[in-house]
């Protein structure tokens, strides 16, 4: 027995009797254990050693699970909920991520699937359709359980960001990806969601894309202001309590209305040196002013003014008592009643009731 001491050259890279006997028969072409048959395309040893040695794997592991060891070196305890020790699971979690690396791009250099191979990949992805209906419903459940756990949907390692279902992390790398696919396709001339048509001019969206996505967030503004106003809380920021005779908080009704008025400058200003209705923008300017014809008679209609045209109505009272005769509709209506209670003009006062939108328009 060599000495544990002897650490020279000659005796420490000195192969072993069994090492040089399996070199021996794979270089003659044989299985490296038995050497009586050939080995597997890509192996060192014949299929039936390779059974043997994944049935003794088998029950080697089976052993030391049951001993609460680790499975691979058997030498020290597992990690909790895990069946390898810390070594050794990095070194397992290691080789495997190189296999399916080398395996993913061995399929992409031959057209096919990256994940089983066997069909070709779907358009600009690198798996197939199947593989990939699979994957989006696996995901969907894992990330319904770390949702439910209160982590992230994508690592499952961060809590939540507030409010969402991805860490801060993971929501930066997400924000780059998506941002980096619209790029590439919007370089490429094709609709960033769809990919089939062109884009709109200034935009990065087909036609059908761009309304899809304004009628998604139309509603799901609606669907946040309805359930925000529900909880009593400001539409806009959701995190204060809204105001008693508004929607909005004292800060969000302040930035709202300066950012409305700024909004109405910058717009009326661009319109008035294009020479067109600082109002609609659609129309050029008449009669002297900075509207077209169309937005000043609107501005000026009844209903632009909230004051609705109420009838004229007619107060008797009696000069002598005082006594209230009523109030009438119409004119008509005084003179009868007049009639009725058997008095002249000369004895009552007739109390006009005009509407304030009946005085505007009279001219």
């Amino acid at each position: 027995m060599r000495c544990p001491a002897d650490t020279s050259p000659n005796i420490v890279n000195r192969p072993s009797p069994a090492a040089r006997k399996r070199k021996a028969r794979l270089a003659a072409g044989l299985c490296g254990t038995c050497g009586k048959r050939a080995p597997e395309d890509g192996r060192t040893a014949c299929r039936p050693c390779l059974d043997i040695h994944r049935e003794d794997g088998r029950r080697r592991r089976q052993r030391r699970s049951l001993q609460q060891l680790c499975i691979n070196c058997g030498n020290a305890a597992p990690v909790p909920g895990n069946l390898r020790c810390k070594p050794c699971g990095e070194r397992h979690n290691r080789r495997g991520r190189d296999n399916r690396r080398a395996r993913r791009a061995e399929r992409a250099s031959q057209g096919l699937c990256i994940h089983c191979g066997e069909r070709p990949p779907a358009a600009e992805r690198s798996a197939c359709r199947p593989c990939l209906d699979d994957r989006k419903q696996y995901l969907r459940k894992r990330g319904e359980q770390r949702a439910a756990a209160g982590l992230c949907k994508a690592c499952g390692r961060n809590p939540a960001a507030r409010g969402r279902v991805h860490c801060r992390s993971c929501l930066d790398a997400i924000k780059a990806s998506q941002a980096a696919t619209v790029a590439r396709r919007v370089a490429a001339g094709i609709c960033a969601r769809c990919r089939q048509e062109p884009p709109l001019p200034g935009s990065r969206y087909c036609a059908s894309c761009s309304e899809w996505r304004r009628i998604s967030a139309r509603d799901h503004m609606r669907r946040r202001t309805a359930k925000r106003r529900a909880r009593g809380l400001c539409t806009r920021c959701g995190k204060v309590p809204a105001l008693p005779d508004n929607d909005n908080c004292e800060a969000c009704r302040d930035y709202c209305r300066v950012t409305a008025l700024a909004r109405f400058r910058h717009n009326s200003a661009a319109r008035q040196a294009a020479g067109l209705c600082v109002r609609c923008g659609e129309r050029p300017p008449g009669g002297g002013t900075l509207e077209c014809r169309p937005c000043r008679d609107r501005q000026r209609a009844i209903a632009s003014r909230g004051i609705p045209p109420l009838p004229t109505r007619y107060t008797v009272t009696e000069l002598a008592t005082g006594a209230d005769h009523g109030t009438w509709d119409s004119v008509a209506e005084v003179a009868a009643a007049l009639a009725y209670a058997k008095l002249t003009p000369e004895d009552v006062e007739i109390v006009t009731d005009h509407s304030p939108t009946t005085t505007l328009i009279a001219w």
